[in-house]
């Protein structure tokens, strides 16, 4: 394992005490999981590409990818704790790690090589409720007469029309007065449009993750554009 570049302590914006805590103690981690202990020489650091991020499958996923550690929070700290130059990194080219960390990313540290984690990533992918913004990834119109509204107790009618469905009750079950387009193929979502699917029970975000690079013993390789 090459040897560490670590000389002075991590200096950090100046935050509420607690959220400065949570900094410094992230960058501790992921230092500490990159310095292999003696006796382990194989280190592995991975950028993590996250698509459409969710705190929960996030959480099965840590546990899925153990015995390595992933790391996800502030990106600039991330990138602090890796060193963004070459003359502040912890590792010969970790920088290059600190420089792909843009936007959903994570960090995992592990002793596994790319296959593995890379079997283990595709593996396991979470299908889940799209937020707004989102593409959505089939059109779905709803007309009158069918049974999609049927399912849902007559006391959910005024937040269908609080939604905007031309909605009303008849006879305790809820009816469609005229056609609702909720959503196009290819089109963003609104944040109504977002809360309409969610309230039908459609979910068209798929969380899943890929390798992006991985650095090992000072090699840096880029995998994913």
């Amino acid at each position: 394992m090459p040897k560490s570049k670590r000389s002075k302590e991590v200096k950090l914006t100046a935050v509420k005490k607690n959220a400065k805590e949570r900094k410094v103690n992230l960058v501790d981690s992921i230092r500490t999981s990159i310095e292999a202990p003696e006796g382990i020489e194989e280190r592995f650091v991975y950028v993590i590409a996250l698509n459409n991020q969710r705190n929960s499958p996030l959480k099965e996923l840590r546990t899925i990818l153990k015995p390595g550690r992933l790391f996800y929070g502030k990106n600039k700290v991330m990138q602090l704790a890796l060193g963004a130059k070459p003359e502040n990194e912890l590792l010969d080219n970790l920088h290059k790690i600190a420089e792909c960390i843009s936007g959903e990313r994570a960090l995992l540290v592990s002793n596994e090589a790319p296959d593995v984690v890379r079997n283990k990533l595709e593996s396991y992918k979470v299908n889940d409720f799209a937020k707004a913004g989102n593409v959505a990834t089939e059109t779905i119109l709803l007309k009158p007469g069918d049974s999609t509204l049927e399912v849902f107790p007559g006391n959910m009618e005024p937040q269908f029309r609080h939604l905007g469905m031309p909605t009303t009750l008849k006879m305790g079950k809820i009816e469609l007065l005229g056609d609702y387009l909720v959503c196009e193929e290819g089109k963003p979502l609104t944040p109504t449009q977002a809360k309409v699917l969610k309230v039908l029970g459609i979910r068209m975000a798929l969380f899943e993750c890929t390798i992006h690079a991985h650095w090992n013993n000072g090699t840096f390789r880029l995998i994913g554009t």
